[in-house]
């Protein structure tokens, strides 16, 4: 064997097994943080010596291999981790000709918080300052000289140098940067001064503009959390920070769809793998053995002002989300008093014929739940909520679907409200 073939296979033992801990770095966050690992396996990872670390346009990460190979096992984690956070946080499309290695200097003082808040490791040296906290990527680049003095490594798992507690997201905080967040065009590779993993622009490729890559993004975030939602794996920093990188209105049917999921109870099992997720990442999770509520409760608003297409649209919606979370369903109809009670059970469909035509008064239906003991995990009231709230929240979520009037201004005193429209 030759120098050169020696060489070469070397070499690709090296990538082989490069690769190799790249994968078991991203089945672990398969386990552990299920949000970010559908992040990171959506992602095209392959070896390349462009870079000294790692680098993502949003589509693919660019792995230097030798640098793969000097992080332990929790170092590697957390710079999959940190990759996959630059694509929530779209640092990919957000850099607007900023200078790229500042924008990168900048996302990483905003991401590595967030990973250290975790509770998650990062190669010694990362950049790490407990001012930049909670705030945007574009105050942060605002703050950064030209040349930023050196900074102390981040802390070790569980350390919080600040005494501050934990504090998670991509805040608002005044941006001061120039542009408007986007730009197009081709990224061009960069160093990575922090040296846990860059992030470069984002291709735009014939046939796509940077508003369409950015909703295939938005998409895959929401993906995402799902996911994490389904694993029983989410948590209300995840919740947040989706918010607040989508930023996307909701239709009525996706708040909906929302607070019943919200509500329902998740037990995973290994018995029967997540093949949607096995099929897209190559990777197993525990499937969702049973999603269920233990009892879900509509109440509807008699008084006369409902229409039937509005009530029927509204219906058909709630028994669409059954499919899902099958759950014994019991409508209680009601104008100033309650008129009709009917049950369902989760595997029948649901048949809504108002009753009523008086005057309107929500509280009759809460004292009903309380005293005939009914099942009730969540109760969503469809009324055009003219009417006085005027008692207590109960110990269980309500929604106000309000149809037939103006949402602005409408306050009220709890519960959740989402404003029904028939498409």
């Amino acid at each position: 064997m030759t120098v050169a073939s020696l060489e070469k296979t070397i070499l690709s033992s090296n990538v082989w097994e490069t690769d190799k801990r790249v994968q078991k770095a991203k089945a672990s966050l398969l386990l552990r943080d299920p949000f970010y690992a559908v992040i990171a396996c959506s992602l095209d990872w392959s070896p390349s010596d462009r870079f000294d670390t790692m680098a993502t346009d949003g589509k693919s990460v660019f792995y230097n291999t030798e640098f793969v190979a000097e992080l332990n096992e929790a170092e590697l984690y957390g710079v999959v981790k940190h990759e996959a956070l630059h694509v929530v946080l779209k640092h990919h499309l957000r850099r607007a000709g900023r200078d790229p290695e500042n924008w990168n200097r900048a996302a990483d003082f905003v991401i590595n918080p967030m990973i250290m808040d975790d509770g998650n490791t990062l190669p010694e040296g990362g950049l790490y300052d407990p001012k930049f906290r909670g705030r945007s990527t574009e105050w942060a680049y605002a703050q950064l000289d030209s040349k930023p003095e050196p900074q102390k490594p981040p802390p070790g798992p569980g350390d919080d140098p600040t005494g501050e507690g934990e504090g998670e997201g991509e805040g608002e905080g005044e941006d001061e940067g120039e542009g408007d967040g986007k730009v197009e065009g081709e990224g061009k590779p960069g160093s990575d001064p922090g040296g846990t993993g860059g992030v470069i622009d984002a291709p735009v490729n014939q046939g796509e503009t940077i508003d369409t890559v950015e909703a295939e993004t938005d998409v895959l975030i929401n993906q995402a959390r799902d996911a994490a939602r389904r694993a029983g794996k989410s948590s209300a920093s995840i919740e947040r920070l989706v918010e607040e990188v989508t930023r996307t209105p909701k239709s009525w049917r996706d708040e909906l769809r929302d607070f019943v999921t919200q509500t329902a109870k998740a037990d995973t099992s290994w018995k029967r793998p997540n093949r949607r997720l096995l099929q897209s990442t190559g990777f197993a999770l525990p499937s969702v053995s049973s999603e269920n509520i233990d009892g879900l409760v509509i109440a509807v608003d008699t008084s006369g002002s409902i229409q039937k297409d509005e009530l029927g649209a509204f219906i058909t919606e709630i028994d669409a989300i059954r499919d899902t979370f099958p759950c014994d369903v019991t409508i209680i109809h009601c104008d100033d008093e309650v008129e009709k009670v009917e049950e369902f059970d989760r595997w029948e469909a649901l048949d809504c014929k108002p009753v009523g035509g008086g005057g309107t008064r929500f509280s009759p239906v809460f004292k009903k739940v309380e005293a005939d003991g009914i099942q009730c995990s969540a109760l969503i009231y469809f009324t055009d909520l003219f009417g006085d709230i005027d008692f207590d929240c109960p110990d269980y979520p309500v929604m106000w679907a309000v149809v037939g009037r103006d949402m602005a201004g409408l306050e009220v005193p709890w519960g959740r409200t989402i404003k029904v429209d028939v498409d």
